[in-house]
């Protein structure tokens, strides 16, 4: 429960233990938080898209006739890898409620076992 405290601390200062926290509380929390992840998403694959250009532009300054010529690639190689890694993050980032379903999935399951609630807690779990 301290995990799930950890995720949620503005839930730690009002109730002080994750089963005094309403369920409907945690099932809104998704909702809440899904717009706030998917921007934080976005700006982080714009960081490596940013990284990955700036990369492709350093593998242009090497000179043809310097001794780590062999260099233009592997800039070239990890510059192409970190655009489309940005790219397929903010395509996730955009397109997904997911982090947001798991974070209020984790949140429950521990809510579930601190109140004792075995039954509930392992459907939560599935």
């Amino acid at each position: 429960s301290d995990v799930a405290f950890s995720l949620w601390p503005s839930a730690m200062a009002r109730y002080g233990a994750i089963s005094r926290v309403p369920t409907e509380e945690v099932t809104n929390l998704s909702d809440r938080t899904s717009g706030s992840l998917r921007i934080y998403g976005c700006i982080q694959g714009e960081v490596w898209i940013t990284f990955g250009a700036t990369l492709i532009w350093y593998s242009t300054t090497i000179a043809a006739t310097c001794s780590a010529k062999e260099l233009h690639l592997v800039y070239l190689g990890i510059g192409l890898a970190d655009c489309a890694f940005g790219s397929l993050g903010i395509v996730t980032a955009a397109k997904s409620d997911e982090p947001a379903d798991l974070l209020q999935h984790f949140i429950l399951t521990a809510k579930y076992k601190q109140e004792g609630r075995d039954e509930e807690s392992q459907q939560a779990e599935d």
